[in-house]
């Protein structure tokens, strides 16, 4: 594994087959499929790493965009810009190319990965949406709205988890929800159609924020 250090504490590490941004308190992790990169994020607090939330990726060698929940990304490369640090992906599934910025960023308040998707493909396609599986049972939901959704989560992983709208300009993405078992939540970001646009733009937003009073080991010693 190689690891090069970058300041604000913002961390990229490479292994076979995986690639992250990682602070001290949450990891983006991209993992290669066999055709694309899924990602996932976790929770560093923990004292091994937790899955937050994970893409919903189509099946392998599917390509037709009206099947797949997420954008397609073949290619990732990372960059470190004035208000982070960044991993650019670009993909196509069909005739749909996917591009994709999502920038890691830490503030006083916790960590944010912030995406901006594009999708260009035939008007008559479905918009694209971006969809996750959390880690979140249904008691841990605290708020749900059209824009924003917020979890308060326990032990191993304790903290305020936020997924919510982010697209500039408008119109913004609708965030929705969904119970998928005892302790796992489906959401999505949909894309708001503009009439006679090729390109469809979405944004969303990940905030993390450890709680002090019940983060594990690690996350006191910080």
């Amino acid at each position: 594994m190689s690891r090069r250090a970058l300041p604000e504490i913002i961390e990229i590490e490479s292994d076979e087959g995986r690639r992250s941004i990682v602070t001290p308190g949450l990891r983006l992790t991209f993992h290669w499929d066999g055709d694309r990169w899924s990602h996932r994020l976790e929770a560093n607090s923990a004292p091994v790493a937790f899955c937050l939330a994970r893409s919903i990726e189509a099946g392998p060698g599917e390509d037709d965009p009206a099947h797949i929940a997420s954008p397609v990304y073949q290619h990732l490369a990372f960059q470190r810009g004035g208000s982070g640090v960044q991993a650019l992906l670009v993909g196509q599934a069909g005739a749909r190319h996917d591009s994709a910025a999502f920038t890691v960023r830490e503030e006083a308040e916790g960590v944010i990965v912030e995406a901006d998707v594009a999708s260009r493909c035939r008007s008559s396609e479905p918009a694209p949406c971006c969809a996750y599986v959390v880690a979140a049972a249904p008691g841990d939901l605290r708020d749900a709205g059209p824009d924003r959704i917020v979890w308060e989560l326990a032990a191993p992983a304790a903290g305020r988890l936020v997924f919510e709208s982010a697209t500039t300009p408008a119109p913004p993405a609708r965030v929705t929800l969904a119970e998928s078992g005892r302790r796992a939540t489906h959401v999505q970001a949909d894309a708001i159609v503009v009439a006679g646009a090729a390109t469809r733009r979405l944004g969303y937003r990940w905030r993390w924020t450890v709680s002090p009073h019940r983060a594990g080991p690690e996350a006191a010693a910080r």
